[in-house]
């Protein structure tokens, strides 16, 4: 164990899903899951399906119980941020397509499709990535995306308003200065 009786991480191992080095992501301590009411099921058409199911798992992981499989090309997402399991997306990769399976509640069922979702839509946002939900009895869910630059650069300013920074122009990234004037080309490109 290393401090305060946590264990000890390993070099590119993510403690907490118990990330192997052979890309597969492991859960250490899987949550007990609850019977779920609802089901909803989004086909997210791509070439790269497992490309964005393992980034989803990877990402939603910092915050909630993922785990993902290389080999078997399938994954879940265990939303249990604010202690019990409130639903669980399965990841799964079929021909051209990344499919979602969410069980939850009713109360959860649209909030946990937008979060998921909104996700998705944006690692893919360049792609078009255009998540759609249908529910168990046929209804139509929420969908997220396809977005465009300026939906993805109101979405940053929003964050980062939530966090109490100003937004930066459209085309700096986070490791660029505070200062960043990328939205402005030079005056010498002119």
């Amino acid at each position: 164990p290393g401090p305060g009786g946590r264990p000890e991480k390993k070099s590119g191992e993510r403690v907490g899903e118990g990330a192997a080095h052979d890309g597969t992501l492991r859960i250490m301590s899987a949550p007990e899951t609850p019977a779920f009411s609802r089901r909803s099921v989004a086909r997210v058409a791509t070439d790269r399906p497992d490309r964005y199911g393992r980034q989803l798992a990877a990402h939603m992981g910092r915050k909630i119980t993922t785990a993902w499989d290389d080999a078997s090309a399938t994954g879940s997402l265990s939303f249990n941020r604010e202690g019990p399991v409130t639903g669980i997306v399965e990841l799964a990769c079929d021909d051209g397509a990344l499919v979602l399976t969410l069980r939850t509640t009713e109360a959860d069922l649209a909030r946990l499709e937008q979060v998921t979702g909104i996700h998705l839509a944006r690692f893919g946002h360049k792609e078009g990535l255009a998540v759609i939900w249908v529910h168990d009895d046929g209804a139509p869910g929420t969908t997220q995306g396809p977005l465009s630059e300026e939906d993805m650069a109101r979405m940053r300013a929003e964050r980062e308003a939530r966090r109490g920074r100003p937004a930066r122009p459209p085309n700096c990234r986070p490791a660029d200065p505070p200062n960043c004037q990328a939205a402005k080309p030079p005056a010498h490109w002119h």
